[in-house]
């Protein structure tokens, strides 16, 4: 009986799998990279999600992974009644939640229920009041918070109530061989379906278009960018609700033609072969796969210095920093990269063995280490009681 205890019933829970028009984001790679390894080794598991289906199931299924969807919208009570039922149906001993509902929800169903939770923050997103005072008072039902880089796990600290001893730092893990390993002749069909002469320097950047992902600010310094590199062409990869405006901004620029906007695209490996530089815009960011995938690729990065960047990014060694917001000292790190193809290539080297640490195997051998330890503990209201 000791030993059934020790089994893992895990229900993994998060808000949605991706937005609208098949759109995805940082989570979304997570959930495709990870879920399918969970099985394998050793857990009964059962996926979650609280909205509708969206068309990235396609790929969980195909792994062997069938995700339930609630079809909750984002205020319906349901939601809780549901995940109550789910947890007592399938004897979930432990609950592992993203996403800012998913994780007050599930926080609510364990409690209910007595099984060990866990949430997952997977960017630096700070909750507004309510959601701040509804995870600051559920802080103590939490066993663990697992942040994907220091600075998520400080802002766990600071804005979710949580003591250092519940958060752990878990770095996000990527598939290196796929990331490295693109189709044949990449570069040339990926230039040529967005017709791209061969001697033209491109910068990536790839990302959901939205605000806090910094195009628009990108987009602003493309005219002096051209100044000195006027072959250069911007290549937008990625969809969302700020792709109108990127695209006004740039026709009101007179540097349309410098920018190919790819839409969403799932090659990543085949657009990192056809870029010269990856750039990340980013005005907040947890931590970046896209760097990761670059890096592995071989593909020299350029960024803000915000969020969990500089853990990824040593400067001149692993890649290139700018000053939080400064666009122009962003758009001089890519002319740095560019031109001085000694720096570039020697950040390639470093930026590939640094990227190997970050092997989606690693990080699930990882988690697997936490769910044990978690689950070996006494529940979470008994230790807060003593």
């Amino acid at each position: 009986m000791k030993n059934k205890e020790k089994v893992i019933r895990l229900l993994f829970l998060s808000d949605h799998l991706g937005y609208s028009k098949g759109v995805t984001h940082g989570a979304t790679t997570y959930f495709l990279n990870v879920l399918h390894l969970l099985p394998t080794a050793g857990i009964d598991l059962r996926v979650c999600f609280l909205r509708n289906r969206h068309t990235v199931a396609e790929k969980l299924e195909e792994r062997g992974i069938f995700p339930m969807f609630l079809d909750r919208g984002k205020w319906d009570p349901r939601a809780l009644s549901d995940l109550v039922k789910l947890i007592k149906k399938h004897d979930i001993n432990m609950v592992h939640a993203a996403g800012m509902k998913g994780i007050l929800l599930g926080r609510t169903a364990c409690r209910i229920c007595g099984c060990k939770f866990i949430m997952h923050l997977h960017d630096t997103s700070v909750p507004g009041p309510l959601f701040r005072f509804l995870h600051r008072s559920m802080a103590g039902w939490t066993d663990r918070c697992l942040a994907i880089s220091k600075a998520v796990g400080e802002l766990a600290r600071s804005e979710f109530g949580l003591h250092s001893e519940q958060v752990i730092v878990l770095y996000n893990g990527i598939d290196l061989g796929k990331a490295a390993n693109p189709s044949l002749q990449a570069r040339e069909k990926i230039r040529r379906k967005f017709a791209i002469p061969e001697d033209s320097p491109v910068v990536g950047v790839v990302g959901r278009l939205s605000p806090e992902k910094g195009q628009e600010v990108l987009i602003s310094e493309i005219p002096r960018l051209l100044t000195t590199h006027p072959k250069a062409i911007l290549l937008l990869v990625g969809d969302g609700p700020t792709r109108l405006k990127c695209e006004s901004l740039a026709a009101e620029l007179g540097i349309i033609h410098a920018i190919r906007f790819c839409g969403h695209r799932t090659d990543i490996p085949d657009i990192l072969a056809a870029i010269d530089v990856l750039a990340i815009p980013s005005l907040k960011e947890g931590l970046s796969f896209s760097a990761i995938e670059a890096m592995a690729s071989g593909r020299p990065v350029a960024a803000f210095r915000v969020g969990g960047l500089p853990e990824l990014i040593d400067q001149e060694q692993t890649g290139l920093l700018a000053p939080e917001h400064d666009a122009p000292g962003l758009v001089d790190q890519i002319r740095r990269l560019l031109d001085d193809e000694i720096l570039a290539a020697r950040i390639v080297v470093s930026a590939r063995a640094f990227a190997c640490k970050f092997s989606v195997t690693s990080h699930v051998e990882s988690l697997l280490d936490i769910y044990q330890a978690v689950l070996s503990e006494s529940q979470v209201g008994e230790r807060n009681a003593r």
